[in-house]
């Protein structure tokens, strides 16, 4: 074999050599290449599970200050309501000792009315003996008389209104009281001239009377059946102008509306 060909093995074997090395070096550096993409993919994924972690432990920790702070607030709460309950015990313990004091003070009233109502129902009896045995004939006498005119028997109670008004033991507003019911029925059974009579009497003696409001309405009533008109509107303008609030005036407003 000669110089030239054992050389050419000889590069032929370097060539071979280089190349197989070469390739190793590619498998190699695509290792190298295929570990460095999972290593950055594996820190990827590190770096994202950390901040998943994290933002979770921050959750926690958020949770947390709300636990805590309802816990605080539910013993603030809890503090606050044993101090109510505490203090509305207290009221009531005040409460049932003044109602306690209240039921004395009753029970002490009760025991002094019991007292009083028996001394006053003693009074009471002992008066009405007295009564019994002061009633005299003229105040029954006035009170039949009142009582007829009340019924609306007027003829009786003329009889018995005259003897009453004859008598000199009634006077002030008892007097007052007859003549004006003498009217009334003198009225009620149309005797208008006695009637007016009996009203002007009321008028002149008792001028201050409470009677006398409707006793110038009554008489002008009567002056009207007798046919002394004018005279009659001049009584209901008196009654208006002298009696101006009371029920009569208003009643006589209204008739002298009518006779106009």
């Amino acid at each position: 074999m000669n110089v030239s060909s054992k050389l050419l093995i000889v590069v032929s074997l370097l060539f071979v050599f280089v190349s197989c090395k070469t390739s190793e070096e590619i498998k190699r550096e695509k290792l190298v290449d295929t570990l460095s993409v999972q290593m950055v993919q594996s820190q990827r994924a590190s770096a994202d599970q950390s901040v998943y972690l994290q933002d979770f432990e921050e959750k926690i920790a958020k949770l947390s200050g709300q636990v805590e702070l309802k816990t605080h607030e539910n013993k603030k709460f809890q503090k606050t309501q044993k101090e109510l309950i505490a203090v509305l015990q207290q009221n009531q313990s005040g409460l049932l000792k003044q109602v306690d004091e209240q039921k004395k003070q009753i029970q002490e009233l009760e025991d002094k009315l019991e007292v009083q109502q028996e001394f006053i129902s003693k009074v009471l009896d002992t008066l009405k003996k007295m009564n019994n045995k002061k009633v005299t004939k003229v105040s029954s006498s006035y009170d039949k008389a009142m009582k007829t005119y009340r019924s609306g028997k007027y003829k009786k109670a003329k009889q018995m209104l005259t003897k009453l008004s004859k008598s000199r033991k009634f006077k002030g507003n008892k007097m007052a009281r007859i003549l004006h019911n003498l009217g009334m029925s003198e009225y009620m059974i149309k005797n208008h001239s006695n009637a007016m009579i009996y009203f002007g009497r009321l008028l002149s003696k008792y001028p201050k009377s409470p009677f006398n409001p409707n006793g110038m309405l009554f008489l002008s009533k009567s002056l009207k059946r007798v046919g002394r008109k004018s005279e009659a509107k001049q009584t209901l303008e008196e009654v208006m102008e002298r009696y101006p609030d009371s029920r009569s005036a208003k009643k006589a407003m209204i008739i002298l509306k009518k006779m106009k």
